[in-house]
């Protein structure tokens, strides 16, 4: 496989190109074959091995070291790394895995070191149902990962604490967490199946306004969905932003000389084209229409 970047051609030896749509199935195949040939025959093979995308969780009878030397010889391009159970636990993705008084494995929610508990403001300019949407998933992760009932009420409490944080009133977070533990919620007409006569109508979500409208055009049939505005990074275009040849640029040029004069301006043509003027401006007469930069270059 080939692939260009700017002006340069590089050809692949081995691995699949990262950013491709097919990549991921193929290195899941790749893995699949792997392991069905290779890891469950092993000598040293792993009793367990459950395992996602990269990660694996496995349980050994056999010495570590050797189970991980003999996987690294399987395939000298894929490096093979463990983490043994520390005090009776270890993670696994977002579950935190340990050992019970009578060494069975429990599990519960694992959230990392750097966690913040940060979500989507209750206060921000987003549906109602898309704020409590937070809350939702909190709790059938929870109901999904602990289990035994005393680290399910501590992660339910644990949850109530972080929302709040996020400036959920109490009344909704408690209303949220009784539906969804009994699967009473409503519907917020995402999942359901349209109407062949329903009307629909797409607009942009402004809080308190939005809202108003949907249940106008209720009344007359119509069913509202609400779409996402430009975000930032829509708006600016980083991806692909080139500042050469690109228009409004600001920019700054450092004097060379022993001095600490920079000039800073806007240009209205591209940057390209502007920074090629410069040396012209020099010879302009009368001196008067030469840029400051080029008055700078002169007098020093």
């Amino acid at each position: 496989m080939s692939f260009r970047v700017k002006n340069n051609y590089y050809n692949q030896k081995d691995g699949l190109f990262i950013g491709s749509p097919t990549s991921p199935s193929f290195s899941e195949i790749f893995v699949q074959r792997l392991e069905e040939v290779s890891i469950y025959k092993m000598l040293h093979a792993p009793r367990i091995w459950y395992r996602k995308v990269d990660d694996t969780f496995t349980i050994t009878k056999h010495d570590v070291n050797n189970t991980l030397e003999e996987l690294s010889r399987i395939n000298k391009q894929i490096e093979f790394t463990t983490e043994k159970e520390e005090n009776g636990e270890i993670n696994f993705l977002d579950c935190m895995c340990y050992r019970d008084q009578e060494n069975k494995v429990q599990t519960k929610v694992y959230k990392k070191p750097t966690h913040t508990g940060q979500y989507g403001n209750y206060n921000s300019n987003q549906p109602y149902w898309v704020k409590i949407s937070t809350i939702k998933t909190l709790v059938n992760r929870a109901k999904s990962i602990c289990t035994t009932e005393k680290d399910f009420e501590l992660e339910l409490k644990y949850i109530k604490n972080i929302i709040k944080l996020n400036d959920f009133p109490s009344n909704v977070i408690d209303k949220v967490i009784h539906e969804t533990l009994n699967n009473t919620h409503p519907n917020n007409g995402n999942k359901r199946d349209r109407n062949e006569n329903e009307i629909m109508m797409h607009i942009p979500y402004e809080r308190g306004i939005s809202e108003k409208i949907s249940r106008k055009a209720k009344r007359f049939g119509i069913t509202t969905r609400f779409t996402k505005t430009k975000s930032l990074k829509s708006i600016l275009n980083i991806e692909e932003y080139d500042k050469w040849s690109s228009t409004g640029v600001i920019y700054k040029v450092n004097c060379q000389d022993d001095c600490d004069k920079i000039y800073i301006v806007e240009t209205c043509r591209t940057l390209e084209k502007r920074l090629k003027e410069h040396p012209a401006d020099s010879k302009k007469l009368p001196s008067e229409n030469r840029s400051g930069l080029s008055k700078h270059a002169i007098e020093v």
